[in-house]
């Protein structure tokens, strides 16, 4: 059984960070967030959560409340298939980390997704079925996407 629980020590963001190189192989200096960041964001209040069977990381996400209460999620990486990008979204049987009210959800998309896969397939795979995993999560709990901001984000709020 996979468990979600928010993380809060350095070996644990350094695991995060693995697998998020593992999942999209960023390559030196060009990583979307830094195993310093998330200690910064989780020390805030922000949510950096890990996703594990038993003592194995299967997925990682890493967000901060945005104006609103709304969740930015900065970033969510899994392994593939069995709702693990759903299951970090809906930590505590909340749709979100943060207030229980947050009324609106910020879901990450990459800006040029067809530029992504062109040059890596795999990546633009797995954010492909992260982005779904999510969506579809918050969709099923009757929430709804109500827009875009700018080209990397869907709007998710409840109807």
């Amino acid at each position: 059984m996979v468990e979600v629980r928010e993380l809060h020590e350095m070996a644990e963001f350094e695991q995060v960070d693995a697998l998020f190189g593992d999942i999209w192989h960023f390559g030196t200096g060009a990583p979307p967030i830094t195993v310093e960041l998330m200690r910064a964001l989780a020390h805030a209040g922000g949510y950096v959560a890990g996703a594990f069977d038993g003592g194995r990381l299967l997925g990682g996400s890493v967000g901060f409340l945005a104006g609103g209460n709304a969740l930015h999620s900065r970033v969510t990486g899994t392994a593939a298939g069995r709702g693990i990008g759903f299951a970090l979204a809906d930590v505590g049987g909340r749709p979100v980390t943060g207030p229980v009210d947050a009324g609106t959800v910020l879901v990450a998309v990459p800006a040029d997704i067809g530029g992504l896969r062109g040059a890596d397939p795999g990546t633009a795979k797995a954010w492909r079925h992260a982005v779904r995993d999510v969506l579809g999560g918050l969709m099923a709990e009757g929430r709804a996407v109500t827009g875009f901001s700018g080209k990397s984000y869907y709007v998710v709020e409840t109807k």
